[in-house]
């Protein structure tokens, strides 16, 4: 220890600014290997959320697209069958208007007779 010198400006020995200083470079090459890390791993969740999402929209988009048209083609469906149940019900009161006897009639019904 007598050839070693003292350092008065920072109370240490030549030899121990050597060690501090070594630590300290394993100190920062762990940080950035530790930050490297992390953004490798945000990177990696991103792109695979991206990715995930992706996928999610795709797969709602044919649900919705199917319950779409699923929901036009019933309500179209129900329109012509509500039409239908119009025309029967107009149709059959328009008979029923043709056979029924008129009040100032004296015949029962205004069908030709087949005799």
């Amino acid at each position: 220890m007598k050839n070693a010198r003292y350092d008065w400006k920072r109370g240490v020995l030549p030899m121990e600014l050597i060690t501090r200083s070594r630590e300290r470079r394993r100190i920062a090459i762990i940080v950035v290997a530790l930050v490297l890390a992390l953004l490798i791993a945000l990177a990696y969740t991103i792109v695979s959320s991206r990715q995930a999402t992706a996928a999610a929209v795709e797969t709602m988009s044919e649900v919705y697209l199917q319950e779409l048209s699923n929901q036009v083609i019933s309500h179209f469906n129900t329109g012509i069958d509500g039409k239908f149940c119009q025309l029967e019900t107009v149709g059959s009161s328009l008979c029923l208007l043709y056979t029924s006897p008129s009040p100032r009639d004296r015949q029962k019904s205004r069908m030709p007779s087949s005799a």
